[in-house]
């Protein structure tokens, strides 16, 4: 894909407050277009934003998360988040994500 100028900040940046907030043991329902996309992770506690790859109205984020199963184990695995240019379904009840242009439209490991 091809970069654009100024919408990978914002996918970035989307993507980056996602993870500060599901990373603190918060929600992050609310970044996702819709509620039924929503991929939950079991104790996410570091990640790190790999590379952002952003053309027309989509990104892909691309992003390692730590975090771990049910039994304790730490799991280490990247993933691919990918974005929409549009405000999330919640964006005007949190303000959080109403600054953003992006939300999740779904992810899946690599």
């Amino acid at each position: 894909m091809k970069k654009a100028e100024g919408r990978e900040q914002r996918a970035d940046g989307a993507a980056d407050s996602y993870f500060q907030q599901i990373t603190t043991a918060k929600d992050g329902t609310g970044y996702y277009c819709k509620s039924d996309d929503v991929v939950s992770f079991y104790s996410p506690r570091k990640y790190e934003i790999l590379r952002v790859e952003s053309g027309g109205d989509i990104a892909i984020v691309r992003v390692r998360l730590e975090s771990s199963n049910a039994g304790g184990e730490p799991i280490i695995n990247n993933w691919s988040f990918y974005m929409k240019k549009q405000k999330a379904v919640f964006a005007p009840l949190l303000k959080e994500v109403g600054e953003y242009n992006y939300c999740i439209r779904t992810a899946s490991d690599i």
